[in-house]
């Protein structure tokens, strides 16, 4: 539901590659770990979140109504979520494989399910695909795999807050 308060452009993240980076096999001496169950094998997943993630939601959020959009289940995606901390509920929606189409056996993300003026959302991931069905809506990023020297959230800040103002996004 939008109120009267809910910023006019909406601003939808992939979180995969975008946000975070996760891995059954990372050497990463800093990532956080869950337990997860998948056809019937327990496995320990690895994670990491993008750097400036925290600046980069608390800057948006105040001019852009938030989605993190996954292909991902719902409960492996809320354990990585739930490290966000303070900062996910600056994240005024979640939305899952749950909420995705399911074309030929791949989950496919439209942007039509958050029931958003399209002319007013703009959409952040690491490859065009993420969202097939409104590409045009699609700001690429390059896909994060656990740099901790990298810029690329506060490198788009600019861009976004001017896209913000504009009458369509797109």
């Amino acid at each position: 539901m939008r109120t009267r308060q809910t910023p006019k452009s909406t601003l939808v993240l992939e979180l995969e590659g975008t946000l975070a980076v996760s891995s059954l096999t990372a050497d990463w001496d800093d990532a956080s770990t869950f337990p997860v169950r998948f056809q019937g094998q327990h496995y320990q997943v690895f994670f990491k979140l993008r750097p400036h993630l925290e600046e980069f939601l608390e800057e948006l959020a105040k001019i852009f109504e938030v989605f993190v959009f996954t292909a991902s289940k719902q409960d492996y995606a809320d354990k990585i979520l739930k490290a966000f901390g303070r900062q996910r509920k600056l994240i005024r929606h979640q939305l899952y494989q749950e909420d995705c189409r399911c074309n030929q056996g791949y989950y496919v993300k439209d942007l039509s399910v958050l029931e958003r003026d399209l002319a007013r959302t703009v959409a952040v991931a690491n490859y065009l695909e993420a969202f097939p069905c409104q590409t045009s809506n699609v700001m690429l990023i390059p896909k994060w795999l656990g740099d901790p020297l990298d810029e690329e959230l506060l490198r788009l800040i600019p861009g976004l807050k001017h896209l913000s103002q504009v009458d369509s996004l797109m």
